[in-house]
This record gives structure tokens, C-alpha cells and sequence, in this order.
């Protein structure tokens, strides 16, 4: 993948960075970059590290004329390799967020008006009403799936969390041939509790996790 090329150039080239710097900067001061190549290279590739994401610490800083001169092209180098990972970064979120707007835009196109069976007060009803179908409240799973099997009934379709989907394969569509899983829509829910006096340690109990 390109992330992982990218990554690998990033890497190489702070290393090989940092080993130049100690190179040509280890006899101007032996306190940044010791002589010793076991002491001094890691000296240099965190220097290097630092100096490609413009973060500047001041801790290691070059003495000597080609050290500075070195560092010039190797912060332009760094920021031009750091752009590109940023970009990439940014890229990606950008198409994924184009293909939920798209898949949207069809789910919305599709049921635009078309009667949906949703269960009352459920997060299908409010996903349906948002995507303009024309929504049609059940109490239960079963009344709905029953007017959907019904062929009388103009309900188009009726929409489900995923386990309750499993459950109506397993048991309601095994009982008719009317009527078929289809499609899916993802997304992340957050859910949460509303408690009482006599559950005051559950907050407790669930602080730090996250129920998608």
C-alpha cells in the first residue's frame, strides 16, 4: 500500500539523515553527537526525526558550516516527505467519506418515498425518516415481517438492527418464501443509560468503554 511505501521513505530517510549529521558533526560537538557511532548515530536520527516534523526541540542543533548547510536541504526534504504523508492521510479520509455520502445518496434514492416497516421509537425509524422513506410503525418485529410476507400489503420493505435480522433468518423467513434478507447499511452507534438510585455504581462499571 502507499502508506506503508511512504512510511518506509519516511524512515530511511531520517536515518540516513542522522547518521550524515553525526558524520560531518561529530568533532564540532561530542555532546550532541559523540564519536562513538553506537552513542552518536541515534543522537543524529532523533535529531533527524525531530528536525522532519518541525518540531525543534533546540536539545541537538549543528555547529559546523556543512551541518547547517546539511540541515537546510534536510528540513526541506523532511517537510516535503511529511506533507505527503499528511496528504495521503487527508486523501483517504476524504474518499471514505465520499463513499458513505454516495451510498447515502443511493439508500435515499431507493427508498425515497417507498413505504418501510420500522419498529416504534427504534434508530430505524429515525435512519428512515431521514433517508425520506415513507415509514410505517410496528410494536413488534413480527407484526411487521407478517404485513411484509403479506402480498396484499404495498410495504416495501422493513428495516432491522442486524441481530434482529439474524434472528428473522433463523426463524419468521424460514416460515415463508416471500420474503428475503437484503443489503445493509454500517454505521456506529453509541448508545447510552439512563439510571437510577439503586444503579448509581453502573456509571462506574462502564467508564471506559465505548459501546458501538
Amino acid at each position: 500500500p502507499d502508506i506503508l511505501v511512504i512510511l518506509l521513505a519516511v524512515c530511511c530517510i531520517a536515518i540516513i539523515g542522522g547518521v550524515f549529521m553525526w558524520f560531518i558533526d561529530r568533532y564540532t560537538q561530542d555532546s550532541n553527537f559523540p564519536t562513538s557511532f553506537a552513542e552518536g548515530v541515534p543522537n543524529g536520527v532523533y535529531w533527524a526525526i525531530v528536525s522532519m516534523a518541525t518540531v525543534g526541540y533546540g536539545d541537538k542543533v549543528p555547529k559546523s558550516r556543512l551541518a547547517r548547510l546539511f540541515t537546510v536541504f534536510f528540513l526541506l526534504i523532511g517537510v516535503m516527505m511529511i506533507a505527503l504523508l499528511q496528504s495521503w492521510v487527508i486523501d483517504h479520509v476524504n474518499t471514505a467519506q465520499s463513499v458513505y455520502v454516495s451510498q447515502l445518496q443511493k439508500a435515499s434514492d431507493v427508498l425515497n418515498g417507498v413505504k418501510v416497516g420500522v419498529v416504534n421509537a427504534s434508530v430505524e425509524e429515525w435512519r428512515m425518516r431521514a433517508l425520506g422513506a415513507q415509514v410505517v410503525v410496528y410494536d413488534t418485529v413480527e407484526n411487521g415481517i407478517r404485513d411484509l410476507a403479506d402480498a396484499s400489503n404495498p410495504l416495501y420493505a422493513f428495516a432491522v438492527d442486524m441481530l434482529a435480522a439474524a434472528v428473522i433468518m433463523n426463524t419468521l423467513v424460514k416460515s415463508t418464501d416471500e420474503i428475503r434478507p437484503s443489503g445493509s447499511v454500517n454505521e456506529p452507534l453509541t448508545y447510552g443509560f439512563v439510571v437510577n438510585n439503586k444503579t448509581a455504581n453502573l456509571p462506574a462499571t462502564l467508564d471506559g468503554y465505548n459501546i458501538t
